[in-house]
Order: C-alpha cells, then sequence, then structure tokens
C-alpha cells in the first residue's frame, strides 16, 4: 500500500467486516478532520496515527471522533490516557462501549471544546463518566446497554449525579431512566429533553419542569410493561394517575408516549 496523502480530512476504518489491521500504515493526522473506528478492541494500535512523536498523537485538527468498541470485554481495563492522544479541536464525541476497556476514557477529552457528546455504555460503568465533560457540553445523549437487575445494581440512582450536576447542556437524551426519585436537576439552560424508555410519575414530571427555567421541548417515551420490571424501572398508570399537574412557562411542546403508541393528553 503506497503513502497516504497528509491532506487526509476524512477517514473511516471498519474493523467487524474483516479489514486487515494496517500494521505497517501510517495515517496521517495533521490535517484529518473527522475520524470514524468501527469494531475496536485491545489490540487496535493507536501508534498507526504517530506523525512523528513515537509517544503522542496530536489530532490538531480533529472537530469529529466516532469510535466504537466490541462487545467482548478485555478481563483487565487498560488506560486511555496512557496512549498520549490530544484532541485540542474536538467539537463532536460519539463512543459505545469505551468503559468496557479504559475507565478512563472520557477524561482525556476534558480539556476539548466539546459541544456534542454521545456516550451509549453499560449501565454499571456510568460512573465513569467524566463529569467536566458533562458540565460543558451543550448536547448530551446517552444511551445504555441494560442488563438485569442484581444485588449490586439498582436503577434508582442510574442519574442521580449526572442531573445534580451544574452544567451547560441545552440538548439532552437520556436512555431507561428512573425519575421518580430524582429531585435535583441543575442543567438550568436545558432547552430539550428526550427521555427514552423511563419510568414517570405526573409528581416527577412537576419537579423536573420545576427545575428547568428554559425548557421548550419535554418529550417522553415510556418504557414498555414486558421490560420494566427487569431492568427495575417503574412504569405508572396510565389510566389511573392525575393528569392535573403544573408545567413551566416556559414549554412550548410536551408529549407522553405510553409503550402501546398513543400520547397521553399534554398540560400545555
Amino acid at each position: 500500500m503506497g503513502p497516504i496523502s497528509s491532506h487526509l480530512t476524512i477517514l473511516k476504518l471498519d474493523f467487524i467486516t474483516g479489514l486487515m489491521s494496517p500494521r505497517t500504515v501510517k495515517f496521517p493526522i495533521t490535517a484529518l478532520q473527522k475520524l470514524t473506528i468501527v469494531g475496536l478492541t485491545k489490540e487496535f494500535h493507536w501508534s498507526w496515527y504517530r506523525d512523528e512523536t513515537p509517544d503522542t498523537a496530536i489530532f490538531a485538527s480533529l472537530i469529529y471522533l466516532v469510535l466504537v468498541y466490541r462487545a467482548h470485554s478485555p478481563r483487565r481495563a487498560t488506560s486511555f490516557a496512557s496512549l498520549g492522544l490530544h484532541f485540542s479541536r474536538l467539537r463532536v464525541l460519539n463512543v459505545s462501549k469505551a468503559l468496557c476497556y479504559h475507565t478512563d476514557f472520557y477524561s482525556v477529552f476534558d480539556h476539548a471544546p466539546l459541544h456534542t457528546l454521545q456516550a451509549t455504555e453499560f449501565r454499571r460503568h456510568m460512573g465513569y463518566l467524566s463529569p467536566n465533560l458533562i458540565r460543558k457540553a451543550g448536547m448530551f445523549i446517552s444511551c445504555l446497554y441494560m442488563e438485569p437487575l442484581n444485588v449490586r445494581m439498582t436503577a434508582m440512582n442510574l442519574y442521580t449525579d449526572i442531573l445534580a450536576m451544574s452544567s451547560n447542556i441545552r440538548t439532552a437524551a437520556l436512555h431507561f431512566i428512573p425519575l421518580t426519585p430524582i429531585s435535583t436537576v441543575n442543567w438550568f439552560v436545558l432547552q430539550t429533553f428526550f427521555l427514552r424508555d423511563c419510568g414517570i410519575s405526573y409528581s416527577s414530571i412537576e419537579n423536573i419542569l420545576m427545575q428547568l427555567p428554559k425548557l421548550l421541548r419535554f418529550t417522553i417515551l415510556l418504557l414498555p410493561l414486558s421490560q420494566s420490571s427487569r431492568y427495575g424501572i417503574t412504569t405508572m398508570d396510565m389510566d389511573t394517575s392525575d393528569y392535573s399537574v403544573s408545567l413551566s412557562t416556559s414549554l412550548q411542546t410536551f408529549s407522553l408516549k405510553s409503550s402501546r403508541g398513543y400520547l397521553i393528553p399534554t398540560f400545555v
């Protein structure tokens, strides 16, 4: 394989489809702006992206990064920070299952000017998300790979710490969330909120809205009843709940969708 142009701006690699590892190839990264890698494992070598220095890789122009790790987890997590990677201009980070391999993964991006963070991780790893990233991100999307509850895992405090962090998030989408016990939400500038596969009560809707003075759009998709007990999330009885709840005066659009597919009456 011949040399790759130093003006390379977009690179997509898919190791799930059987692409051979380019062990003898060096990808120039000086001009690289978008990088997508699917099928990463512990055997992946970031040395393929080192230009001149052997111990660091400086992605000086990279603004968009997608990393999808394979589902299989190594027996022992390794340090992502030790790889010497730098992302000084990164704006969009979309990652799946990175915490299976590196518990310090997200902290590497603490100093990047990140706007959009999409993290798809197993529920048991959520505690390793970097608080600094959540505080400064403008858009936060959290999708969870769910496992059935056991003695050590409960859904009750899954997002409690995250929602309690003071943050500049303006758009958020959270997956598998039990809202009932959550009392504090410090995302004061949040404007768009989407909750998917969650348990909910009207009192918790009211409590959340009281703490989001700038919220404009709020959408809730309830977890199907057939799955709620399996994952420790209680879905309210839509036929007996009290609809008389006071909503924020800033809210423009509100929808609450049940597992049957119909929309619960809005209160705006």
